[in-house]
């Protein structure tokens, strides 16, 4: 059964957290680099709370600087290997082999990941300084698409789409809309959903100062009185999470919380990983079955959409 052609949903589970305890250890933001060793790479999927890695990857050396995103635009995220300023991307359907190189920027510059002109796939900006050099394609060598300035140099800056506005750009005159970024000093957050030279749109502030922060489009859930909960698939827009040791404290919806002129809330609080583990973040969809639990491909009658953490290890 090919899971890339599942319809989504809302769906009903009695699902239970299974939480394996860790201590801290770095983590990768969405487009960020993966950090750590090793080149298996153990993904949770989008709703899989067991405990076991939903897909196991395999690519490059134990010793590359690893980037994870949509190359393909179907929904799932892989591993993409960076030496120098050469890329290799797998194959979608054996992501151990290398199917596209391309070479693009300096090898000493700082690269981000994301859909910029919301086309649905992934693909590199090159940060020097506080102006952003962005490639809208994974393909062909070649020189930037869009250049633009936002903030200071030394900003912390993180890539997602804030508002859960997509539009191709096919439909908007070429430069579709998709991620954009978000600047963190400390606890405070300066929202940008367009990707012109500007200031931001608006802030906000979730957590404390020294927290890790990942990005991800989680899964919804809405638990029930009987045991049960509805589960929705991820709506498109990106979400926070906080990492405090191997707790995470995931952030409701940034449009949302903007809407009513407060902070995002914590919406849901889980454990994982192994101590000595790099986390990401990375799409995958968990297939499930008529009662809406996690399954394997072949049973499943549908997919739950959206983003899971990965942990990077050696073989």
């Amino acid at each position: 059964m090919n899971k890339r052609v599942f319809p989504a949903g809302l769906l009903t589970a009695g699902l239970s957290a299974a939480l394996v305890a860790s201590a801290a250890s770095p983590a990768a933001a969405q487009g960020d680099p993966v950090y750590g060793w090793g080149n298996v790479y153990y993904l949770s999927g989008a709703l899989n709370d067991s405990g076991e890695a939903q897909e196991v990857l395999v690519f490059g050396d134990p010793d590359d600087e690893v980037y994870f995103g949509d190359w393909y635009g179907e929904g799932i995220d892989l591993p993409m290997v960076r030496r120098g300023n050469v890329f290799f991307v797998p194959d979608p359907d054996d992501p151990s082999v290398t199917a596209r190189v391309f070479a693009y920027g300096d090898p000493d510059d700082e690269i981000y990941v994301g859909d910029w002109n919301g086309d649905g796939v992934d693909s590199l900006a090159v940060r020097r300084g506080n102006v952003y050099f962005v490639k809208n394609d994974v393909e062909r060598s070649g020189v930037a698409d869009t250049v633009f300035a936002y903030g200071d140099p030394e900003d912390v800056v993180l890539v997602g789409n804030w508002d859960g506005v997509r539009t191709a750009p096919e439909t908007a005159g070429g430069q579709g809309k998709g991620d954009t970024l978000l600047i963190q000093r400390g606890n405070q957050f300066f929202v940008k959903n367009d990707l012109r030279t500007g200031v931001a749109d608006y802030t906000f502030r979730f957590g404390d100062d020294w927290d890790e922060i990942l990005v991800g489009d989680w899964v919804t859930r809405h638990p029930a009185a009987d045991g049960t909960e509805t589960v929705e698939s991820g709506n498109g827009a990106d979400q926070l999470a906080v990492r405090r040791g191997y707790i995470y404290h995931l952030s409701d919806e940034l449009a949302d919380a903007r809407a009513r002129g407060s902070d995002p809330a914590t919406v849901r609080v889980f454990g994982y990983g192994d101590p000595d583990d790099a986390v990401f973040v990375s799409s995958l969809p968990t297939p499930v079955d008529e009662n809406g639990q996690v399954t394997d491909w072949e049973s499943a009658v549908a997919y739950v959409d959206g983003d899971g953490l990965g942990v990077r290890r050696p073989d």
